[in-house]
């Protein structure tokens, strides 16, 4: 075995060998960053208020949603496509990415001075978008989706290659150059412009580097009706895949943050940190080796596809459960002694939404799916999975309070894998029977931690804010 990873190190050849050199740069990249970003986060804890991080978090959550809902799938047509590596495919590419960055940074400034007209007219006081701050927030940082838009799309060309070092590099000096702006400002302001101020500084960073360390075409003004006609068919059913998973990963804190007082939305939010770290692990290993294994598995040997949509199937299962274990068991450490006291009561809000990544054993079959070219089933099962989640998660708060919102959430969100195995091409490929039922065994336990919830007296009994409290801030004025 040490052997096979010394080979994937020094030359990988075969697709698995590049497989396992991808995934363990991405190792290398969670053993830098993930400490990098938990260090500065518990730094920046002790500089500012909780409300910081919730406004950070909204500001998050528009940008992603901003760029998801404008997905038509370039990484995965530069992935799939036989012409991906083709200079002036990449070229068309970038112009159409250049297209869709400054379109989304004009609605993301139209968004700012939308909420700062509507803000203080809808939102309850003490809510976040009653903050007179979050618009001029929001449109300092339409910079970052500039930035993103104008990269240069040899960063595609190197995930299609699997050339994860680049990649790697250029996510680690970024972020380091973030975190040498923000603490400093932190300290000196106490100001929540100094998160906003260093983000953007490191989404300058990555632009100037994809474009000067990446190997391949220098970047130029192409057009072709016909490559981007093609991407756009392809990529339609992409963008209601996109906005489907956006609502599934960001629909709790875009309904939650108009109804819990801003103070204690933002401990709900440092509780997301950790999950969406662990979400944003298990979505690395997928995008720089299940995606481009599948695709190439695909294009080249069709006749193997069912071993490796079978082996990384397996792998997800026990990288997720393992990931979910660890959530649990380590909770209490983390916000017990990492943490101020103020932030205590997120130990058990990790916990709970660490159920919401049950859903990420699915993407094996999922980036199947996509990578087969079915993204109108691939869109509509993340449409479905969506509007389960927020309806259940709004449900759960209103008439239960916020344990029952999160896992009442987390129960919708399975809904989005028991349409995609169904697949039809899928359905060739892996034993039906046998994902149903774990997906079963998924729901069947979240109910099972619901009823716990409910009914063990005083699990949450001085941790979790009581329902009062928490929607004390959407309760009109007078």
């Amino acid at each position: 075995m040490l052997k096979k990873v010394m080979t994937a190190i020094r030359n990988p050849a075969s697709l698995g060998e590049r497989a396992l050199n991808a995934s363990l740069w991405q190792v290398a990249s969670v053993g830098v960053q993930y400490p990098l970003r938990l260090a500065s986060n518990l730094i920046l804890t002790r500089l500012l208020l909780p409300e910081a991080f919730g406004m950070i978090a909204i500001i998050t959550v528009l940008q992603v949603g901003l760029y998801l809902f404008t997905d038509i799938g370039l990484m995965q047509s530069v992935m799939r496509d036989k012409r991906g590596a083709e200079p002036q495919y990449l070229r068309v590419a970038w112009v159409v990415q250049v297209i869709r960055g400054i379109a989304i940074t004009l609605l993301m400034v139209a968004v700012g001075f939308l909420i700062m007209w509507l803000g203080p007219k809808l939102a309850a006081p003490n809510t976040i978008y009653a903050d007179p701050v979050l618009p001029w927030l929001i449109v300092f940082s339409s910079l970052s989706l500039l930035c993103k838009g104008l990269e240069s799309t040899n960063v595609l060309l190197a995930m299609r290659e699997m050339r994860q070092k680049q990649v790697v590099g250029i996510d680690i000096a970024a972020q380091l150059l973030g975190i040498a702006i923000m603490v400093p400002l932190a300290w000196y302001t106490e100001s929540v412009w100094a998160l906003a101020i260093g983000s953007v500084a490191s989404s300058v960073l990555r632009l100037i580097l994809t474009h000067t360390i990446f190997p391949g075409p220098r970047m130029a003004v192409v057009w072709d009706r016909e490559q981007s006609s093609e991407m756009w068919t392809y990529g339609r059913w992409l963008i209601a895949s996109s906005a489907g998973g956006f609502m599934l990963n960001f629909g709790d804190r875009l309904i939650l943050s108009a109804l819990m007082d801003k103070h204690y939305f933002g401990i709900y939010s440092i509780a997301l940190v950790w999950i969406e770290m662990a979400r944003n692990l298990i979505q690395k290993i997928a995008g720089s080796t299940l995606v481009p294994a599948i695709s190439q598995a695909i294009r080249e040997t069709p006749e193997k596809v069912r071993r490796v949509l079978s082996r990384f199937t397996g792998a997800f299962e026990v990288v997720t459960l393992g990931i979910i274990i660890g959530i649990f068991a380590t909770a209490d450490l983390i916000f017990g002694y990492l943490y101020r006291d103020t932030y205590a009561p997120a130990a058990d809000l990790a916990r709970l939404n660490a159920f919401k990544l049950l859903i990420s054993m699915s993407l094996p079959a999922r980036h199947f799916v996509m990578a087969a070219g079915n993204s109108f089933h691939y869109g509509m099962a993340h449409i479905l999975g969506a509007i389960c989640s927020v309806t259940a998660c709004y449900f759960g708060y209103v008439h239960f309070g916020l344990e029952a919102a999160i896992l009442f959430s987390a129960l919708g969100a399975l809904m989005m894998p028991m349409v995609i195995i169904f697949e039809r091409g899928l359905a060739g490929q892996m034993r039906i029977p046998l994902e149903v039922g774990k997906i079963a065994l998924a729901i069947a336990v979240t109910v099972a931690a619901l009823v716990y919830v409910f009914y063990a007296p005083g699990v949450f009994e001085g941790s979790v804010p009581p329902a009062s409290v928490q929607t004390s801030a959407a309760q009109p004025s007078g």
